[in-house]
């Protein structure tokens, strides 16, 4: 695998990780936060998280660039693939431990700036 197929995949996967927990902490602000009138009493600590949870739109931005960088890696091949497809094909605790992520909050940890300069 060339270098720009590796730096796609790991570009995807990270994204595929960020979605995942920025779904799960929209779902447990709405639960919990949603009738009051203050906000969550806490800040992330990777202030692009912080930003994308407060994004109204946030999921479908993730999800645009999760597709976008399917079809840079898909760009000899004619198959079209769904974002669902995606998201199944990728197992959330294997891709922590590929990261070397001990708990599902240490997403707040990537660094994603040396895969974004690639490009």
């Amino acid at each position: 695998m060339e270098r720009k197929e590796r730096d796609l995949q790991e570009l995807q996967d990270k994204l595929i990780l960020i979605y995942k927990y920025v779904s799960q902490e929209k779902m447990y602000e709405k639960f919990f936060f949603k009738d009051l009138k203050h906000q969550r009493p806490y800040r992330y600590r990777n202030e692009m998280i912080e930003e994308l949870i407060n994004m109204d739109d946030s999921l479908e931005f993730l999800k645009t660039c999760i597709l976008e960088v399917e079809e840079l890696k898909k760009e000899n091949h004619k198959d079209e693939i769904s974002f669902i497809d995606i998201l199944d094909k990728q197992d959330t605790s294997s891709l922590r431990a590929k990261y070397g992520l001990d708990k599902f909050k240490d997403i707040q940890d990537l660094d994603l700036t040396e895969l974004l300069k690639y490009f």
